[in-house]
């Protein structure tokens, strides 16, 4: 599919404008920003008493992750599966209240359909101090769009702009991802295949301006995939009226999975380094007070060169295998193989839905 031009040309600009509000006002930005998130962790925690049961394994070890970014310099990465429109508050509704109040650096931030959550300047106010940035589906854009690049920055640490500035100044976010960028209702919780979003995430956060092949690089963010179900029973695609009301009286089960290793991604990065400096490329993405996000300065073979989309590839199939084992682990049936292939026709269990076909190669 071809790039349709500048990016929603009514919202996008303003989006912009609350980015530089939020810049220009931190204070006021920060207590707004962290009354909504945690008015909205509230609201979800008290839905989440109204079902019939709520099961939530790995929580305590999540907590003490989530605890050690300040001290490490390291953003966290969760990863999940996407079966319903409540999924993220009511992920975030799990946190205990001891660290929701612990302030707005641990809110999370998310990536949100911009043609659901950005569609006016209301919604565009509200999602902005929700901490969830506007993506742009259905292969518009891929992975190389502002919302990827700013959570790339969010995730690293702030790399100083001369020597006497050595101290990390901001603590690197926790950062959510629906990979599949997209609702999938399946009767055994099937997923979609994962896209490229999460593996720009992994191969590009925490690397330093001066990044050079011969210096070992700074570890990678934090990575946590997750599985839920339930969700999908609470706001059901197929529901009836009233629609905007979710449903109570639901069974519904979280897991927060174990760390996955930072060896994981070594070679991949390593690699990554070698390629930016092949091509004369610095990050900028841990830079004080960025605010472009564009993908304008990234040479174009380190975005579709055979080997970086290999590297992309390969990384959302691997992180896709650690969800899938925390599906399996609640005892749900082997998917089917064509589930994780772009473009295959699948089935959601009340109707046939077909994947749009984008540049993303299949993830095998």
């Amino acid at each position: 599919m071809s790039n349709p031009g500048p990016m929603s040309p009514v919202n996008q600009p303003f989006e912009v404008r609350l980015l530089e509000f939020s810049r220009r006002y931190p204070r006021f930005w920060s207590f707004a920003s962290g009354t909504v998130c945690v008015g909205m962790t509230l609201i979800a925690k008290g839905w989440l008493k109204t079902q019939r049961s709520v099961e939530v394994g790995g929580m305590e070890r999540f907590e003490k992750i989530l605890a050690s970014r300040e001290a490490e310099g390291r953003g966290v990465i969760t990863v999940s599966n996407h079966i319903s429109t409540v999924d993220d508050p009511l992920l975030w509704g799990t946190l205990p209240l001891r660290t929701v109040f612990k302030g707005p650096s641990y809110s999370r931030y998310s990536l949100g359909s911009a043609d659901i959550c950005y569609t006016n300047s209301t919604l565009s106010t509200f999602f902005s101090l929700g901490q969830t940035l506007p993506t742009y589906r259905f292969g518009q854009y891929g992975p190389f769009q502002p919302s990827i690049s700013r959570a790339i920055h969010l995730l690293s640490p702030e790399y100083p702009t001369s020597s006497s500035k050595p101290k990390i100044k901001r603590i690197p976010s926790l950062v959510h991802v629906f990979p599949e960028g997209k609702i999938r209702q399946h009767p055994d919780r099937e997923m979609r295949y994962f896209k490229w979003g999460i593996s720009r995430m992994i191969l590009e956060s925490c690397i330093p301006p001066d990044v050079s092949p011969d210096k070992p690089l700074p570890p990678p963010p934090i990575v946590v995939p997750i599985f839920f179900t339930g969700l999908d029973d609470v706001m059901h695609e197929n529901r009836k009226r009233p629609r905007f009301l979710p449903r109570m009286r639901k069974d519904i089960k979280f897991t927060f999975g174990e760390p996955l290793p930072d060896e994981m991604w070594t070679g991949y990065r390593q690699r990554w380094a070698e390629m930016c400096a092949a091509h004369n490329y610095r990050s900028t993405f841990g830079k004080e007070k960025l605010v472009d996000f564009s993908d304008k300065e990234i040479p174009e073979e380190l975005k579709n060169g055979e080997e970086a989309k290999a590297m992309r590839s390969e990384i959302a199939a691997v992180i896709r295998e650690e969800v899938v084992k925390l599906r399996r682990g609640m005892g749900l049936p082997e998917e089917d193989p064509n589930a994780k292939v772009v473009g295959a026709k699948l089935t959601n269990g009340w109707g046939d839905e077909s994947d749009i076909i984008e540049k993303e190669p299949p993830v095998v």
